[in-house]
């Protein structure tokens, strides 16, 4: 019965399939026996349909403008590559590969995941229903936040509805929508601020990456002005986010409620969309009064390499005001111990004031130093515009460590070769391989994690060579000796990214980086990068291109070892090798 139906060209199927034609089989039995489950086309017109349907979604899409040309190409560099139209790619492959079109949709699936993270983290932690629909409502009363361009009457209708909500459920909840008074880039008449030290030019020379030709080149930024602002009756959320007069005081340039994300911040605050104002968003359990105290703590506190390089060093404009001696410093205590005992290195004598999680902290007077970096979260700008450090305030923070442990730099001698494993964060696909062979010459194979902050520092002002994948234990490379030797491993995403490059150059130590390999990486995939995932994607490394990339300094590290070896014997002031760890 289906033979007879004018589905099947005999003449087409049979010059279409020559196996068909040998066997002499009929063109419509086969068909319908064996080639419509084989994927094969009874005629033309079937066989061009596909093409017809591209053409017509290709019109469709173009006529919608569904597909934004420039988004698809920037996020795909592989099919920029290629060379196909964007829209042609979508159809055949983007849509099945779940490939975003547009950035309105790549917005809406951030948002569908962070959902999704809060419903997974509620039900693995068992949460309260009534907590779990609460943190619910905040991503939600967050997005739409977000999506406005003026502070519309129904966001102030969900902040009353949702705050009169917590009342009843028993919560407390710190929830208003707040002008943003920003202390960096003006004065207020409620605000004493105090000038420190003015706006500095700062050069450095991008690093130097192994199989890479692009020249170095010399960059010039801007480091940002220091002050301290003493402001009456704040209330410190989250341990350093701050309220007073009737304002979210914002202190840190990188970290503006008006940028897409925030690390450490968003939790808590989130900017309405074109305006000069945010929405704060905090619930906690107590509330504690202090007279006075000083705001050492940021938004990447827990961040070990964040609270090194940012936090620890508002110490330095601190330390200028004699006034300020002996105010209790306000610590996040949700940090790790590595990080209370660097702040008690620093400041062994100063008291201090740690808030725990879930506490609303009101300061009758908080003193607030600015932060001496920027390093802000955006991908907007070049990575090199997003590295500025401060040596001096690095150099005060290394000078006070070395002091507290009594560490004589000019008397040590570095002999030990390191790789920082990374146990929590493994990016390197191949990291066993990785540390067999290196464990095979003499390397000592350590995650930071396990050690003491002390531990840490020693182990790193006695390091010739250092090889790791990049991470939070390369701030440590500011306690380093002169004359150690730095390998950075990284993603190729990665490989110009000058943060780590910079800590070595304070310490005067050689750094080259040694990018991995991804399959999904194409040559110039780095340039302009604007996805924040590819920044912490796995990778991997051949381990004797490792080897050949360090050889010149074991060869160089050998001979100083055999020219000590063949010297006057006498007792050198270095660090024990092992038996610290």
């Amino acid at each position: 019965m289906l033979a007879i139906l004018p589905i099947v060209d005999k003449d087409y199927y049979l010059a279409r399939y020559p196996d068909v034609a040998e066997g002499r089989a009929d063109a419509a039995a086969h068909f319908f026996t064996y080639g419509l489950w084989e994927g094969r086309t009874p005629n033309r017109f079937i066989e061009e349909l596909p093409d017809r349907t591209r053409y017509l979604l290709c019109w469709l899409l173009k006529s919608s403008r569904l597909v934004d040309g420039d988004f698809y190409l920037n996020q795909n560099r592989d099919v920029a590559q290629s060379g196909l139209d964007p829209i042609d790619h979508y159809i055949r492959y983007g849509f099945r590969e779940r490939r975003l079109p547009n950035r309105q949709l790549e917005r809406c699936a951030k948002r569908l995941n962070s959902m999704r993270a809060v419903l997974r983290r509620g039900f693995l932690c068992q949460l309260d229903r009534r907590v779990l629909l609460r943190q619910l409502d905040r991503r939600v009363l967050f997005e739409l936040a977000k999506g406005e361009r003026y502070p519309t009457p129904r966001l102030y209708i969900a902040i009353r509805r949702l705050r009169r909500m917590a009342q009843i459920e028993g919560a407390r909840v710190f929830l208003q929508c707040l002008p943003i008074a920003d202390l960096s880039a003006r004065r207020y008449d409620w605000v004493a601020t105090r000038h420190i030290e003015g706006k500095t030019k700062f050069s450095f020379t991008t690093s130097e990456i192994i199989g890479d030709d692009e020249p170095r080149s010399v960059r010039i930024i801007e480091l940002p002005e220091k002050w301290i602002a003493a402001v009456d009756d704040a209330d410190v959320i989250g341990a350093f986010q701050v309220v007073a007069n009737g304002h979210f005081v914002h202190y840190e340039p990188a970290a503006h409620p008006a940028n897409d994300f925030v690390a450490g911040s968003w939790p808590y605050v989130t900017g309405v969309g074109g305006t000069n104002k945010v929405v704060v968003w905090y619930e906690y359990q107590n509330e504690q009064q202090i007279e006075q105290g000083i705001l050492i703590s940021g938004r990447c506190s827990p961040n070990y390499f964040h609270w090194l390089i940012e936090y620890l060093a508002r110490i330095y404009i601190v330390d200028m005001v004699e006034a300020l001696q002996n105010i209790p410093l306000i610590i996040d205590g949700g940090m790790y111990d590595q990080e209370i005992e660097s702040i008690k290195a620093v400041c062994p004598d100063w008291p201090i004031h740690f808030v725990s999680r879930g506490t609303l902290l009101r300061v009758r007077k908080l003193y607030i130093p600015s932060i001496p970096t920027y390093l802000p979260d955006t991908l907007d700008v070049p990575s090199w515009q997003a590295s500025v450090l401060c040596h001096k305030a690095l150099a005060f923070v290394r000078n006070a460590i070395f002091c507290h442990y009594a560490i004589d730099q000019a008397a040590i001698l570095p002999t030990r070769k390191i790789f920082l494993a990374r146990r929590g964060a493994r990016n390197l696909d191949n990291t066993e391989q990785i540390e067999r062979r290196l464990a095979s010459i003499g390397f000592e194979i350590v995650d930071t994690a396990e050690l003491s902050f002390e531990q840490q520092v020693r182990l790193f002002a006695s390091a010739a060579i250092i090889v790791g994948p990049v991470g939070a234990a390369f701030a440590n490379l500011i306690f380093c000796n002169p004359a150690c030797k730095v390998l950075g491993l990284t993603s190729p995403y990665v490989k110009r990214f000058t943060l780590q490059s910079q800590l070595a150059a304070f310490a005067e130590c050689e750094y080259k980086i040694l990018p991995g390999t991804h399959p999904d990486y194409v040559h110039g995939a780095e340039q302009g990068i604007k996805d924040v995932d590819l920044m912490h994607v796995s990778f991997n490394l051949d381990p004797e291109l490792l080897l050949s990339s360090i050889e010149p300094w074991l060869n160089a590290l050998s001979t100083s070892d055999t020219c000590l070896s063949s010297a006057v014997n006498k007792p050198i002031a270095a660090f024990p090798l092992r038996d610290q760890f």
